[in-house]
């Protein structure tokens, strides 16, 4: 996979944590209408979903417990164990995001999965 395409797609989706932790049924909260919450992917703890309010928001995740941090793709390949190129993928079929080239697979790399 080529990397520009990769970063490209990454750029897209990964401050959209919210509509993604919608999309994949995983736990957001209010604490009340200025807080948002969510569990730690790597502790399980309580975790902030912080907002950045720009044109179109843009949110991050931090667990005050364990100290990590991220996007929604970091969120993606902690909690489902995920390589960073998968949790890309993954999010971003999530979230209906077109993604622009086919995924090849040699014969080796089959008889290896």
């Amino acid at each position: 996979m080529e990397n520009e395409k990769l970063f490209d797609l990454r750029f897209r989706v990964k401050h959209r944590l919210k509509e993604y932790l919608q999309a994949a049924g995983l736990r957001l909260w209010e604490s009340d209408p200025e807080n948002l919450k969510t569990s730690c992917p790597f502790c399980g703890q309580e975790a902030n979903v912080l907002t950045v309010p720009l044109e179109q928001p843009q949110y991050y995740w931090t667990c005050p417990y364990c100290k990590e941090k991220g996007d929604a793709i970091r969120y993606a390949m902690a909690f489902y164990k995920l390589t960073e190129e998968d949790a890309i993928l993954h999010v971003s079929r999530l979230l209906g995001e077109r993604i622009p080239f086919l995924l090849t697979f040699t014969a080796t790399e089959v008889m290896q999965m």
